[in-house]
């Protein structure tokens, strides 16, 4: 039996070939590694991000994310919820479960395909499952070839800081990052002042000087402080 085990919501991008793949390979490797055992959602759905921000209009874009979590409480009902593509999932839910209309919508839809919302269970980013549930030492302890001598910028970003974040971390100055490459062994740069700053990603494609010029001095800032490389949860 595993050490730990939850309901998973891989999404889109993590698939093979596609954009995030490397995130899949990545939590698969680790997950084997930690003994967590990972239960994908079963004939789950896209989370409906670019419908949502492409004048969709909100309702499809929590009706996608609900039914994901109305299949994961009838198959994982008593596990958390942990998701790749986590900040969709997580804002619908909040949106559903704070609208007493929208939640009623909701499971009028869900209704013609056998469905039903609850809302009940946790979703979590897989950083925070990692930090909260397993912690840095149990983290450190299979760590083979420490990275001794690599300077690294964390860079957290706002989707995973902003509004919900790790717990008991600042969302000024969250330290989980630089903690994460201390433990295997990294020198993390502590004041690196771009850790927070958001991406502008949302405007990669309606203004992308303003994203770009974002990314720039994301990247500046990490130069300036002696990084090697760039980190992002």
């Amino acid at each position: 039996m595993a050490r730990k085990e939850y309901s998973f919501y891989p999404g889109c991008s993590s698939e093979r070939k596609a954009s995030a793949s490397n995130y899949m390979v990545s939590v698969e490797s680790m997950c084997k590694t930690l003994d967590i055992k990972l239960n994908e959602i079963p004939d789950w759905n896209c989370c409906g991000a670019s419908i949502g921000y492409a004048e969709g209009g909100e309702l499809p874009r929590h009706v996608m994310n609900a039914r994901n979590i109305a299949l994961s409480e009838n198959n994982f009902g008593n596990q958390d919820i942990v998701a790749t593509y986590w900040l969709g999932a997580k804002e619908s839910q909040e949106r559903i479960n704070h609208s007493e209309t929208i939640f009623a919508d909701i499971n009028v839809i869900l209704k013609d395909a056998g469905l039903k919302y609850e809302g009940k269970q946790k979703i979590r980013h897989m950083v925070e499952v990692l930090i909260e549930d397993l912690g840095y030492e149990q983290l450190g302890k299979p760590v083979k070839k420490p990275l001794d001598g690599i300077n690294i910028a964390g860079y957290v970003g706002c989707q995973t800081n902003r509004p919900f974040g790790v717990d008991g971390e600042s969302f000024e100055s969250p330290k989980y990052l630089d903690k994460l490459v201390e433990t295997v062994g990294g020198t993390p740069l502590e004041k690196y002042e771009e850790k927070v700053t958001c991406c502008g990603g949302a405007l990669a494609f309606s203004e992308p000087e303003k994203s770009q010029a974002q990314i720039k001095k994301i990247i500046e800032s990490a130069y300036d402080h002696g990084a090697d490389m760039i980190v992002t949860p």
